[in-house]
């Protein structure tokens, strides 16, 4: 019986495992303009019986036209390498009403398997084309266009590139940008856009003024820590009257949309989580693109255990005891402290300590490094030592582009702190530096302070690198939390490759593990718990207990607390009832964290004789915080037998 069972798993093991989530790894075209109607095309697999289709808006109306075996590529597996998914081709009719919002927008198909991922079709207000069949892969056959447009391609070939070409006049400023419309790589939303995009135009020289040069560029195929900042966007002002190119390259097997029009036809969008631009703002703590707005610390003591209206005035008044320069008489000194907090702006010149702008913490600093070398100092002084966070936004010129370098030093020239954080691999060897979005740290003793401002190479700068760094005192408070799922393979899990969750689809009778990573700050040691809403008839919330993961020796992070929160991983279980009825469209669930807050004394306890008592403190829930909303499904339970059987008639 053993050895049949060990064959079993050998088999199923080495058998090409399959997801059965519905999948949608290609479409075409993305969009559409506001009153118009548009056919596209969809490959994927397990969208058989594909009925209906979710979006997120009533100005979007999708219905299905016809369903057929299809091939689709799809970049996977340990190498990565692309691979030929047989699965289904279906073709939808997409009418966008007058009054559609311009920008992306999601659609999900819903078969029998449940529903599928997002489909990110873009509305917007110009004019749509799509590329001519025949290859343009060179400037003198580039495909001729009028702007502003937007222009619906695909990349047939590995190392495909198409150009485009266009007339652009003097003293005209257009946006350029290239966007692709499926979430990949098993859900996760954390990659950036596949696609690169060149443009060039004639060279200005005396010698040869005939010469096409490259005028800006943006890549986004690369991996990186901040990987969504790399937006396939640019701006460029023409300075005459002439023709010009545009090159794209990407993925084999990719989609894209190219988009021309004044930047202000085409506002920015700021790529948080990669595509994932259509689920509700999430709290962002560590991104160089998280508003720094005045009211910062209210919303930082939103997220704490203690509520700004419960917490008593002489523990405020001790909290803020060395940063305001009037001691505190009214309850409304506390409020205006946590919501107005000032905003200085740097003046010209400010490139010494001598010259430094003074403020008092906490502030909103503002200023540009607008030409290479420059350096913005600040100062302020502390009456005595202090726990304080450092917070830089970057809010033009996204990392790694503009690397601000941020350094506390005192009035003796000596450093205290910076945002730079190094890790070691061996002794004496430094193998990652990263400039960091948050600072956390201690002063010792009081006195005078400056901060220095500048771009860590010394060697750029311009009117977009702009910054607002916030200095204030640390919040104990919760941070980002992270739904996710784990990969596993019978039974053995693969916890680097934890991904955030993007759908669920269950039968009666299953159970779906599902990880939530909290990112506790600043000292935060509060009592949390997970709360899971909006769930379908049928689905439970069970606590789970979990193993923790094989733990290596450890390489030298460096000062680690400074610049990374403690996080911890708390596992619940949605379990669906064997007699749960089946959902005919996707509900969507809710994941919430909520702090547990102190409510009042319940009686003493004295653990000796001489020891004093010891309170017992009854709790309350306190105010639910939002984290993550992910569509989900219950599905009719299937008629053949176990999922290992159906694998292992699959690779036969």
């Amino acid at each position: 019986m053993v050895l049949i069972l060990v064959g079993l798993l050998n088999a199923v093991g080495s058998a090409k495992i399959q997801p059965t989530d519905p999948e949608v790894i290609y479409m075409f075209p993305l969009g559409g303009s506001p009153g118009t109607e548009v056919v596209i095309e969809v490959l994927g697999r397990n969208l058989e019986d594909t009925q209906n289709v979710w979006v997120d808006t009533a100005d979007i109306e999708v219905s299905v036209i016809s369903q057929e075996i299809g091939m689709a590529r799809l970049r996977e597996g340990k190498y990565y390498t692309v691979n030929e998914i047989t699965g289904q081709k279906i073709k939808l009719r997409v009418q966008i009403h007058q009054n559609a919002k311009v920008g992306p927008h999601a659609l999900r198909l819903i078969s029998s398997k449940g529903v599928s991922n997002a489909l990110i079709f873009w509305v917007v207000p110009v004019k749509n084309i799509i590329e001519i069949q025949k290859s343009h892969d060179t400037k003198e056959k580039a495909q001729s266009l009028t702007v502003p447009v937007a222009i619906s391609g695909k990349i047939d070939k590995e190392g495909e590139t198409d150009y485009y070409k266009f007339r652009g006049l003097e003293n005209q400023e257009l946006a350029f940008e290239v966007v692709e419309g499926v979430k990949r790589m098993l859900g996760d939303v954390r990659r950036a856009p596949g696609f690169s995009l060149e443009l060039y135009g004639p060279n200005e020289s005396w010698f040869d003024h005939r010469r096409d040069i490259k005028l800006g560029a943006t890549n986004t195929i690369v991996f990186h820590k901040y990987i969504a900042n790399f937006k396939p966007r640019l701006v460029y002002r023409f300075k005459k009257n002439d023709w010009y190119h545009l090159r794209v390259s990407g993925e084999l097997g990719a989609s894209y949309q190219l988009q021309i029009a004044s930047p202000s036809q085409l506002p920015a969008l700021i790529r948080r989580n990669g595509l994932d631009k259509l689920a509700r703002d999430r709290w962002k703590e560590r991104d160089f693109f998280r508003r720094l707005s005045v009211d910062r610390m209210r919303s930082l003591q939103r997220r704490s255990d203690e509520s700004l209206e419960r917490a008593s005035l002489v523990l405020m008044e001790e909290q803020l005891k060395g940063f305001m320069d009037l001691p505190i008489k009214q309850e409304e000194d506390v409020q205006n402290f946590y919501e107005k907090v000032p905003i200085f702006h740097e003046k010209e010149p400010n490139d010494s300590p001598k010259e430094s702008l003074s403020f008092s913490i906490p502030s909103i600093l503002e200023g540009t490094i607008d030409q290479p070398a420059d350096t913005d100092f600040f100062a302020f002084k502390l009456e005595d030592g202090a726990d304080l966070a450092l917070e830089i936004e970057t809010p033009d010129s996204p990392y790694p582009f503009f690397n601000p370098r941020v350094t506390v030093i005192d009035e003796y020239g000596k450093k205290v702190v910076d945002n730079i954080y190094k890790r070691q691999a061996s002794q004496n060897m430094w193998f990652w530096k990263t400039a960091e979005a948050k600072t956390i740290f201690k002063v010792k003793n009081g006195g005078k302070f400056f901060l220095k401002i500048a771009d860590v190479t010394r060697r750029k700068g311009n009117s977009h690198f702009k910054y607002r760094l916030m200095i204030r005192p640390q919040v104990p408070h919760v941070g980002e939390v992270e739904v996710a799922e784990v990969l596993n393979i019978l039974g053995r899990e693969m916890l680097d490759w934890m991904i955030e969750l993007d759908r669920v689809n269950l039968f009666a009778g299953e159970i779906k593990k599902i990880n939530v990573v909290i990112s506790r700050e600043e000292g935060f040691t509060g009592e949390l718990a997970v709360v899971v809403e909006n769930l379908p008839t049928g689905v439970t919330v069970i606590p789970g207990a979990d193993v923790g993961p094989k733990i290596d020796l450890p390489q030298d992070q460096g000062e680690k607390e400074r610049f990374k929160p403690n996080d911890q991983v708390v596992t619940v279980l949605l379990a669906v009832s064997p007699d749960a009825p089946p959902t005919l469209k996707p509900q969507f669930i809710k994941f919430n964290v909520q702090p547990v807050q102190v409510e009042r004394l319940n009686r003493y306890r004295r653990m000796s004789g001489e020891a004093p008592f010891r309170p017992i403190w009854e709790r309350k829930m306190g105010e639910r915080i939002f984290v993550h909303e992910v569509p989900m499904m219950v599905l009719q339970s299937p008629s053949s037998d176990s999922v290992v059987n159906q694998v292992s008639s699959e690779s036969d």
